[in-house]
Parts: structure tokens; C-alpha cells; sequence
């Protein structure tokens, strides 16, 4: 288990999760077997990045992963793969992208809507 801070006003805002983890010399944290980045934030539009391998850059906090990834946000679920981003900048890319909505509506019960991207997220 490792915290991530905001370099800024040094709070914690994600703790990840692995099996195992090598730390290499260039500060890259290489994480293996049910990994997941959980977010400390309550305003984020991300909640949760699941993997089962990663590659945490612990200067810049860019996180890289070629297997297959699932998101989790407030009313939507993806899955892809070669899924490249920053915890910092809060930006996620994937490929072969699906996606699922929760769309809620007061007057009716939720409804689940899915979507395919091919090209990312």
C-alpha cells in the first residue's frame, strides 16, 4: 500500500493498492496483481482504477498499465486496455473502450445504459 499526496497542499488524495511492487532506481513503482488506485477525493469524477499490473512514476505521478483496466466513477463504469494517465492532473486515457452509465432520474428507478468506444476515453 502506498499514499499519493497533492504536491501542493500536501493531503493524501489516492492510496493504491497491490500484491507485490518493485521499486526501481528512477523512483518507478512497478505494482503487480490486484492493483487499484483509490481516491481519497470526494470531488472527483474518478473513484477507483483497477488493474492486475502498473507502473507508478512516484516524481511526476503518471501511471501506466497495457493490461486490461476497469474505471469506476459517481454513475459510470469503463473497462480498456493501454490505459495512460496522472493522479496529479486527474486526466485517464484507454483503448477499446466500454462504458457503462447509471443515468438517475427522481421520477423512475435507475437505468443502466452502455456504450463501446473504439478509439478511447
Amino acid at each position: 500500500m502506498i499514499t499519493v499526496y497533492d504536491e501542493k497542499n500536501n493531503i493524501p488524495n489516492w492510496v493504491v493498492y497491490s500484491d507485490r511492487a518493485i521499486l526501481a532506481k528512477e523512483h518507478i513503482l512497478y505494482l503487480y496483481g490486484h492493483v487499484e488506485f483509490n481516491s481519497l477525493t470526494q470531488n472527483l469524477q474518478l473513484d477507483c482504477i483497477k488493474t492486475n499490473k502498473a507502473k507508478l512514476n512516484l516524481v511526476n505521478q503518471d501511471i501506466e498499465s497495457n493490461d486490461q483496466v476497469t474505471l469506476h466513477g459517481p454513475n459510470f463504469n469503463a473497462t480498456g486496455i493501454n490505459m495512460h494517465g496522472n493522479l496529479r492532473k486527474k486526466n485517464t486515457l484507454l483503448e477499446k473502450v466500454k462504458i457503462s452509465y447509471d443515468i438517475q432520474n427522481e421520477k423512475k428507478k435507475p437505468s443502466l445504459v452502455t456504450y463501446s468506444c473504439p478509439f478511447g476515453y
